[in-house]
C-alpha cells in the first residue's frame, strides 16, 4: 500500500489543505535545455517557454497541470539568443538578439494564448561591430515598457526606450555619465510606465566625504532633446543599502534603505525618500534609528554585542495607493572556504572552495506618505544551504486585496516543510504550514515563482535536472 501512494505522489500530486490547494505536475526533464521560462496563465492555461538547444518550444498546461499541448515555435535562424520572456494578460512576448549580416539586432515575436504568433518587428539593430553587446534588459512595472541598455567602457550608458503595445522606440540615447565606474559605483535604473527612464548614481558614500554624499539623478525622458540632472544630498549618515522605484500612481521616485552613522559595516536605522522629478528641491527624507526592542526581536541572543544590524539587504519595496510603502528586508550572508583536503591534481572544472549560503529572518516597516513609521516586525525563518548559488532559499511574497503572503521552504532539502506568514494592514503576522515536500521529489524555487491570479502563483522545482510546476492556489 506504502508503494502505490509514494507511486501516485511522484505521477502526480494535489494536495488539499484546509486553506489551500497544492497540485504537482509530472516531471520534465530539461537536462539539455538552455533556459525555460513560466509564462504565466491564459485562458486557463499555464504556459511554459523552454530553450531546447536545438529548437523553441510552449507547452500548455491544464488546471491539474497536465501537459495538454506543445508548439514549436521559429525564431531566426542565426542562432537566436533569448534575451526576456515577458508575459502579458492574453499574450506574451519574445525579445531575442541574433547576428545578421554583420550586425547584431533585437527582435520581438508577439504570440497569443495558444502561442500562434500575432506580430513580429525589429526593435534595435546595433552599429557593425566584431563583438556582441552585453545587452540587458529592464521593463517596468506594467512590463510594457523595455529598457535595451549596454556599458561602453564603464562611463556610457547606450540605451532605449520601447514600447511593447505601440512597437516602437519612444528615445535612444548615448551619454556619458561624468566620474562614473560601473564597479565601483552603485548604480540602479528606474524606468516607470511612460518610458522614462532614471538613473541613479550615489556618489561619496564614505566617511572621509560623508558631507558631500548625494544621490545624482539622470532623466530622459521622450520630450527633452537632451539629459536633465539633479541632485539629492545625503550628508547626515552613510547608505548601507538602497533601493529605488517609481510610484506610477502617484508620480514620484521613491527609495527606501538602511543607514549608517559610523561604522559602514552595520545597519545604525533606516530611511525613506520621495522625489517629484518635475520639483527635486521639495523632496521627502525622513530616517528614523532601530531601536534596542528591535535589534533583540531580530538578532536575539546576538542583540547585546550589537549597535545595529549586519548582512541586511533591501529585497522588495510594496508600494501602497497613499504614497506610503513597505519595505521587506532579509538578513543573508555568504562564505566562501576552502576544503580540508583537495589533491595536487584536480579537473579543471573541479573547486576546491565551498560556499555557504544563510538567509535567515526578514523584517518588515510600514511607512506612512510623509515619512513616519506605521509599524514594523519580524518574521523568522533560517535557511541553510551549500554551493546550490541559494536558488532554493529565500521567498516569494504573493499580494492579495486582503494580506500579503511570505511563502518559503523551512529547509534547504528534499523532504521538508513550505511554511508562509500571512500579514494584514496593520502589521499582525501569522505563521502556517503550507505543504509538506516528503515523497513528492520536489525542490521549490521561490525566487523563481510567478503570482498568476490574485489568490494563485506558479512555482518551479527543480531537482535531478528534472523540471515540476507546483501550483499553490488559495480561496478567494
Amino acid at each position: 500500500m506504502k508503494g502505490v501512494l509514494t507511486l501516485i505522489a511522484c505521477l502526480f500530486a494535489i494536495i488539499s489543505l484546509e486553506a489551500q490547494t497544492v497540485t504537482v505536475s509530472t516531471d520534465i526533464p530539461i537536462r539539455n535545455d538552455r533556459y525555460y521560462s513560466i509564462v504565466g496563465k491564459m485562458k486557463n492555461r499555464f504556459l511554459l517557454f523552454r530553450d531546447r538547444a536545438n529548437k523553441f518550444e510552449v507547452q500548455a498546461f491544464n488546471e491539474e497541470l497536465r501537459q495538454i499541448w506543445e508548439k514549436e515555435i521559429t525564431l531566426d535562424k542565426k542562432n537566436p539568443q533569448i534575451l526576456e520572456v515577458i508575459p502579458g494578460r492574453d499574450q506574451f512576448t519574445i525579445l531575442y538578439k541574433f547576428r545578421h549580416k554583420g550586425q547584431y539586432k533585437i527582435k520581438m515575436h508577439r504570440y497569443d494564448a495558444a502561442a500562434n504568433l500575432q506580430d513580429s518587428a525589429t526593435v534595435f539593430t546595433y552599429e557593425q561591430r566584431f563583438h556582441s553587446p552585453n545587452t540587458r534588459l529592464l521593463y517596468s512595472e506594467d512590463k510594457n515598457a523595455v529598457l535595451i541598455y549596454h556599458y561602453e567602457q564603464q562611463t556610457t550608458l547606450d540605451a532605449c526606450a520601447y514600447l511593447l503595445d505601440k512597437m516602437e522606440i519612444v528615445w535612444h540615447r548615448k551619454f556619458t555619465l561624468k566620474d562614473l565606474s560601473v564597479y565601483r559605483d552603485f548604480q540602479q535604473l528606474v524606468l516607470d510606465n511612460k518610458g522614462n527612464l532614471y538613473c541613479i548614481i550615489e556618489k561619496n558614500n564614505r566617511r572621509s566625504n560623508q558631507e558631500e554624499h548625494n544621490f545624482q539623478v539622470y532623466i530622459s525622458d521622450p520630450y527633452t532633446q537632451g539629459i536633465r540632472k539633479f541632485n539629492i544630498p545625503f550628508p547626515e549618515f552613510l547608505t548601507y543599502d538602497v533601493k529605488f522605484s517609481y510610484d506610477n500612481l502617484n508620480n514620484k521616485l521613491i527609495a527606501a534603505g538602511l543607514y549608517s552613522k559610523k561604522n559602514k559595516g552595520r545597519a545604525s536605522g533606516y530611511f525613506f525618500l520621495r522625489v517629484d522629478p518635475d520639483n527635486p528641491k521639495a523632496h521627502l527624507l525622513k530616517s528614523e534609528p532601530f531601536d534596542p526592542e528591535f535589534i533583540s526581536n531580530f538578532l536575539g541572543k546576538d542583540s547585546e554585542k550589537k549597535k545595529g544590524i549586519t548582512d541586511l539587504s533591501i529585497v522588495e519595496l510594496i508600494l501602497r495607493r497613499d504614497g506610503g510603502m513597505l519595505i521587506a528586508a532579509e538578513r543573508k550572508r555568504e562564505y566562501e572556504r576552502r576544503m580540508a583536503s583537495t589533491g595536487r591534481y584536480t579537473r579543471e572544472d573541479y573547486s576546491p572552495y565551498i560556499v555557504d549560503y544563510y538567509y535567515d529572518d526578514i523584517c518588515l516597516i510600514s511607512v506612512h506618505p510623509d515619512g513616519e513609521t506605521h509599524w514594523k516586525t519580524v518574521l523568522h525563518k533560517k535557511q541553510y544551504s551549500q554551493d546550490d548559488d541559494a536558488s532554493f532559499s529565500s521567498f516569494f511574497l504573493l499580494k492579495t486585496p486582503r494580506n500579503l503572503r511570505f511563502l518559503f521552504n523551512d529547509e534547504i532539502k528534499d523532504n521538508s516543510t513550505v511554511s508562509e506568514y500571512v500579514v494584514n494592514g496593520r502589521g499582525y503576522a501569522d505563521r502556517n504550514s503550507v505543504m509538506s515536500t516528503e515523497f513528492q521529489n520536489i525542490r521549490l524555487r521561490f525566487r523563481d515563482a510567478l503570482q498568476v491570479a490574485s489568490n494563485e502563483l506558479i512555482v518551479p522545482s527543480e531537482r535531478r535536472n528534472r523540471l515540476r510546476l507546483v501550483r499553490v492556489r488559495y480561496p478567494k
